[in-house]
């Protein structure tokens, strides 16, 4: 028995089975993964399929202290030692670091020539990664590079998109289905303000606290001007009036204070756009 005919739906054996085919042209070859949804999926249908494939994971000052761990941890919990991890440091290139509405397309490209590279050295020459249709509807930069570069996204190229992704992790039990997306960190500042390390770092930390009292959709903003917004998804406002004063004192303690909350119905927005 195939996994696809495990899947009770017609519509999704049928993606489930498009996905097979892409990834089955793609062999041998590399799997960007992270502790995300997304990735984590499309590695563990290529390994519960059989498919030749190594899983590997970018870490480095745009990911905080928990991201790193989580995508450590991902590694582990795939049960492989071939699994790879590249340290990158986006902002040695001028092109990041200055922040412009390119930033992406330009974080992207270091980020998967240096894949290239590794794929190269293990001689597999194919690269994917986990972008979904719904990827594909808004301004994303990074997709430029990934298409310069011959990157290939299966899912989306398979039709699958974010509810079809979740719905087949949870048949095919292949990785946490309702994990939130985490944007890098350098979306956290404006267009054209320059991320220090030291501010990654510190912000980084303090989402990662956030997300320990049980909030799970934040983003700590640094504007224009330099002044700083604390955003939390309307759906967890009960959970923040009730954790409010621990949200201001870890704000305090980070350093981050003064700073605004704002509960807003849409999280993501802003400046994340890879």
């Amino acid at each position: 028995m195939t996994l696809a005919d495990r899947i009770p739906s017609k519509h999704l054996a049928a993606k489930a089975e498009e996905l097979h085919n892409r990834l089955k042209d793609l062999q041998p070859g590399i799997i960007a993964v992270s502790g995300g949804i997304d990735s984590r999926f499309l590695f563990g249908f290529a390994r519960a399929e059989n498919l030749d494939f190594v899983p590997f994971f970018f870490t480095g000052p745009h990911l905080s202290p928990q991201e790193r761990r989580q995508g450590r941890d991902c590694l582990a919990s795939l049960s492989l030692t071939e699994g790879r991890i590249l340290e990158v440091d986006p902002l040695l290139e001028e092109a990041v670091r200055s922040n412009d509405r390119s930033r992406c397309y330009h974080c992207k490209y270091l980020l998967f020539s240096r894949a290239g590279q590794l794929g190269e050295t293990l001689g597999r020459p194919h690269l994917a990664e986990g972008s979904h249709t719904g990827d594909f509807q808004e301004y994303r930069p990074g997709r430029q590079a990934l298409r310069e570069l011959g990157v290939a996204s299966p899912l989306a190229d398979a039709s699958l998109n974010k509810a079809d992704i979740r719905d087949l992790a949870r048949i095919l039990d292949l990785a946490p289905p309702d994990l939130p997306s985490r944007p890098c960190l350098l979306t956290r500042f404006a267009y054209g303000r320059s991320p220090a390390p030291e501010q990654l770092e510190r912000i980084g930390r303090l989402e990662d606290e956030l997300l320990e009292m049980g909030l799970e959709n934040i983003r700590l903003r640094v504007l224009q001007d330099g002044s700083r917004l604390l955003q939390i998804a309307r759906n967890e406002e009960e959970l923040l009036e009730a954790q409010r004063a621990g949200v201001e004192q870890a704000l305090s303690r980070h350093g981050l204070d003064p700073c605004p909350i704002q509960v807003t119905e849409r999280i993501s927005g802003f400046f994340d756009r890879g």
